[in-house]
């Protein structure tokens, strides 16, 4: 359909925008051959592959990762420091320019990044929304569930990147 090739155009030009940050604060981005073994986020293996320089991955599947529904579940972007994410820090983006499917997608998103960080998996879980047509009762409940889970919510790219700056 039409409207989902540009909403996954613009999801990976969110995505690519987020790995320009992370690039420009020297974390390496782990090349799809490498991204095949990951097994869990800080794992010796894949310090060998950077060489123990921080790293990111867009669209990583981790082997002990999985979604609410329990299966493996595909993270839109994966970070490791060994400093301050030796247990990975990972993000959830999501884009919107019209109310609807985004907004069917984000419990989801909430519940599976809290089982990841409830389950020890990741020391940090964040959303980031670029999502300018969502409906007011939607940034309502996305808002009280992200306080009430611990997961980090920037409200559009440019909130992200200016954590991204001092945090990372």
């Amino acid at each position: 359909m039409p409207g989902q090739s540009a909403a996954a155009a613009n999801g990976r030009n969110l995505e690519a925008f987020m790995a320009q940050a992370l690039t420009g604060k020297n974390y390496v981005r782990l090349h799809p051959d490498s991204k095949k073994s990951l097994k869990t986020i800080g794992s010796g293996q894949l310090c060998r592959v950077t060489n123990g320089h921080p790293f990111y991955a867009t669209n990583a599947q981790v082997l002990d990762i999985h979604s609410l529904y329990g299966v493996p579940w595909c993270l839109d972007i994966l970070l490791w420091h060994p400093d301050k994410f030796p247990l990975g820090l990972v993000v959830e983006a999501k884009w919107q320019s019209v109310s609807g499917s985004t907004e069917d997608k984000l419990p989801f998103s909430v519940l599976s990044l809290a089982g990841i960080r409830d389950g020890g998996k990741a020391n940090i879980v964040a959303l980031m929304l670029d999502a300018a047509a969502m409906r007011p009762c939607v940034q309502e409940w996305v808002t009280a569930e992200c306080a009430r889970r611990q997961i980090l919510l920037f409200r559009s790219p440019s909130a992200w990147a200016h954590w991204a700056h001092r945090a990372l």
